[in-house]
């Protein structure tokens, strides 16, 4: 059968992993309550930020979310997401973390030897304990509910927490797979803690670190990624965040055919990053700024 050219572009589509933006903001969102700062007050959609996270789906239809934002309802509202097989935390922060309990409604499907289904949650053991304290109805609900006192109204996400084994001193570590999907971690700082980065096949996704080891940075060099999605908070320097220089100096050292700026602040308007980074970069290197919804992908 001849294919004509947007059949080919649609099946080569199939063929690759796809990555959802669900939300570029920092941790208070854009715009930010109570200001109004000229991208708070920004009538460009682009400028309207959620909180970080992502979506991906393998080139064999696994879903896998990274982080629960707060806003994560309406984000997979808004991205059609309709299953999610795995999520991935990649620290303990609220922004990342407190949307978990709208898992809930992705675990009433049925699977063939249950009547719910248990997703897996993929973590470290720091942020394994944090979310036993945080969120002890869905972590530690055989002490809360029992014969007597028995969970009764609208029910709790049932998720199964997974480590990740981590050593701070050795920042890669090699997970073979997620539900067949093959990823390499890497065990960032950012501040008091430590933030979970990765490669998944052809795309480097490094958010919410103040640096990036030297060794990794070689790893990710010779990774020839075709997406970089990196943390870029604010121009000015930030004690657990990259800024942008030192994002962009990151980014042109590992030198993937993609980078995307993510985890943006109200301090960096669209358009104007847009401009300053086409004038530095032209069509040659692509370094953008994401947007909210935005969906690209990858071998």
């Amino acid at each position: 059968m001849l294919l004509l050219p947007l059949q080919i572009k649609t099946q080569i589509k199939k063929m690759q992993n796809k990555i959802t933006i669900l939300g570029t903001g920092t941790s208070t969102g854009v715009p930010t309550i109570g200001c109004n700062c000229q991208v708070c007050t920004s009538k460009d959609k682009r400028n309207h930020r959620l909180r970080t996270s992502v979506h991906l789906e393998s080139s064999d239809g696994i879903s896998i979310l990274v982080d629960t934002s707060p806003d994560l309802r309406y984000q997979v509202l808004r991205s059609s997401i309709k299953k999610v097989d795995a999520v991935i935390l990649t620290h303990e922060h609220a922004d990342h973390l407190h949307g978990i309990d709208d898992l809930r409604p992705f675990c009433f499907a049925k699977t063939p030897k249950s009547s719910i289904n248990v997703i897996p949650i993929y973590t470290t053991k720091k942020v394994s304990e944090e979310l036993t304290i945080r969120f002890p109805y869905i972590f530690q609900a055989n002490k809360i509910f029992d014969l007597n006192h028995p969970q009764i109204g609208g029910g709790i996400p049932h998720l199964n927490l997974i480590n990740i084994d981590t050593d701070t001193d050795q920042p890669e570590l090699l997970l073979d797979e997620i539900l067949g999907e093959k990823f390499t971690f890497f065990i960032s700082p950012h501040g008091y803690t430590h933030t979970i980065s990765f490669i998944h096949s052809k795309l480097g996704y490094f958010v919410d670190i103040a640096c990036i080891e030297e060794k990794t940075l070689e790893t990710l060099k010779n990774a020839n990624l075709d997406i970089l999605i990196i943390d870029c908070l604010r121009e000015k320097k930030h004690q657990t965040h990259l800024n942008l220089d030192t994002a962009l100096s990151y980014a042109e050292y590992i030198n993937a055919k993609f980078t995307g700026l993510i985890h943006l602040a109200h301090n960096l308007e669209h358009q104007s990053l847009t401009d300053l980074l086409m004038s530095r970069y032209g069509c040659d290197k692509k370094i953008l700024p994401l947007e909210d919804g935005q969906i690209l992908y990858y071998s």
